[in-house]
C-alpha cells in the first residue's frame, strides 16, 4: 500500500500530493506562477551536463512574478569519468546569482583534474528583487571538455523560491 501526504502551497489553498515510497507521484493542478508565494521545482529524471567545458546546462527553471524572492537549490552531481570541477548556479534571467562548486569524478582516470568524490551535493541560496516577472533557473557546467561520459545531475534536484515582503541581504 502506498502512503500519500499532502503538502500545502501558500496559494489559494492548493495542494500537491506526494507519494512516499514506491509508486507514482500524483499532483493536483499547480497554481499559476503569478499567485504562488512558495514554489518548488524538482526534477524527475537525471540531466546530463554538456560535454563541452564552460557551457551551462539548465537543470530546473521557473518563472516568478515581480517581488522580493529568496531562492535556493540542491543538486546531486555524479561523475564516474575523469574528475573535473562542476559548478552549479542560480540564474535570474542571464544574471548569475551565485553558486557552488565541487571537484567530482574519478581521480585515477586519464585526464583527471584532481582527487574528487564520485558523487557530491551542491547547494546555495540567493535573494533578489524584481519589478517584473523573472525566469529563475538552476544551471550546471564543468570546466573541461570531455570526449564521453562525464557528469550528470541526479534526479530529485530542486529549485526552491519563497516570496517575502521585506528583503534584507548581508555580505559577510
Amino acid at each position: 500500500m502506498r502512503k500519500t501526504s499532502k503538502v500545502a502551497l501558500a496559494a489559494a489553498g492548493s495542494a500537491v500530493a506526494v507519494a512516499v515510497g514506491a509508486g507514482a507521484v500524483s499532483a493536483a493542478p499547480a497554481p499559476p506562477p503569478h499567485t504562488a508565494k512558495d514554489v518548488v521545482a524538482r526534477t524527475g529524471s537525471s540531466t546530463t551536463i554538456s560535454p563541452t567545458g564552460g557551457v551551462w546546462t539548465t537543470i530546473a527553471s521557473v518563472t516568478l512574478p515581480a517581488g522580493k524572492w529568496v531562492v535556493s537549490y540542491h543538486a546531486t552531481v555524479v561523475n564516474f569519468a575523469a574528475s573535473d570541477y562542476v559548478r552549479c548556479t542560480a540564474f535570474t534571467g542571464s544574471t548569475d546569482q551565485g553558486g557552488a562548486a565541487s571537484l567530482i569524478g574519478d581521480p585515477d582516470a586519464a585526464g583527471a583534474h584532481g582527487a574528487g568524490a564520485l558523487v557530491a551535493t551542491v547547494s546555495n541560496a540567493a535573494a533578489f528583487a524584481s519589478s517584473t516577472s523573472t525566469a529563475v533557473s538552476l544551471r550546471c557546467e564543468h570546466d573541461h571538455t570531455i570526449a564521453s561520459g562525464g557528469p550528470y545531475v541526479d534526479s530529485g534536484a530542486s529549485l526552491v523560491a519563497h516570496k517575502g515582503t521585506v528583503l534584507a541581504t548581508y555580505v559577510q
